[in-house]
């Protein structure tokens, strides 16, 4: 069994739809993406355990 854990901090990002799923067709060229919210003070955390079958 494995767990993962994240937490951080992040300015929100005005974006479109189409920044973030290409549209049906998918991108032209024409239009860059604006660029997504970049994570600060990030926390992570994992853990493993190995169960062994019997």
């Amino acid at each position: 069994m494995a767990v993962l854990g994240a937490v951080y901090d992040a300015e929100p990002a005005a974006r479109r739809p189409h920044d973030v799923i290409a549209p049906p067709g998918g991108r032209g060229g024409q239009y860059i993406p604006r660029p997504g919210p970049t994570a600060q003070a990030n926390w992570l955390r994992a853990s493993s355990t190995r169960i062994r079958a019997g």
